[in-house]
């Protein structure tokens, strides 16, 4: 896994991709304090180890549950 901080908008504290290796890359937001990107990181690998990114629910569903299972 790889982790890359970036300037992103503020509402946004970070995502996950998958790269053509079957890794994944966490970028975070670099304007955000040390806890928000904590819980981010935690939330992303959330996502990663569910399958979320092979998933073909639409982006809002998938938060919509993670928020409902309190991973958000």
């Amino acid at each position: 896994m790889n982790e890359v901080f970036l300037n992103l908008p503020t509402t946004m504290a970070a995502f996950v991709r998958e790269n053509e290796d079957g890794s994944h890359t966490i970028v975070y937001n670099a304007r955000l304090d040390f806890e928000t990107l904590q819980n981010a990181g935690r939330h992303q690998i959330w996502h990663i180890s569910r399958g979320d990114l092979e998933s073909d629910a639409p982006v809002d569903r998938i938060e919509a549950w993670a928020h409902r299972l309190g991973k958000a």
